[in-house]
């Protein structure tokens, strides 16, 4: 095994510094980028409309499942209507949200929201029914 010489040793000094000053700057960078994430989310926020829109069609699962022409038995759908409805509750927090993206009113939004409550609600008791 061949020792480094002079040269060599001060090489690898050098690129441990160099390596130290930029892994402090790379947690700079981090930082910075966080905080530049943090401004524009705030200025410019997620998509809430979009996001609604993309869960109104859930309950077309439940309606396929429960009205399938090739059921034998009564379909076990307390789960999935328990969290369809729970799911219906939570999308009532994008409503506001989902108005200052798209400047329509929020009773536009409201209206729909209860049309979508009321055909789950429609829906579980076609499916009880049976």
């Amino acid at each position: 095994m061949r020792l480094p010489d002079a040269g060599q040793a001060s090489l690898y000094g050098a690129a441990d510094r160099h390596y130290a000053q930029r892994s402090g700057r790379r947690a700079g960078d981090v930082i910075l980028g966080s905080l530049l994430a943090l401004l524009f989310s705030a200025i410019w926020s997620q998509r809430a409309y979009t996001h609604w829109r993309i869960q109104l069609p859930d309950i077309v699962k439940v309606y396929h499942v429960g009205f399938s022409p090739n059921l034998i038995e009564k379909p076990r759908l307390k789960k999935p209507i328990g969290k369809l409805l729970t799911s219906v509750v939570k999308m009532r927090a994008l409503l506001v949200p989902a108005s200052k993206e798209t400047r329509i009113p929020k009773s536009v939004f409201e209206a729909i929201q209860t049309i979508n409550r009321n055909m789950v609600n429609t829906v579980e008791m076609q499916i009880e029914a049976w």
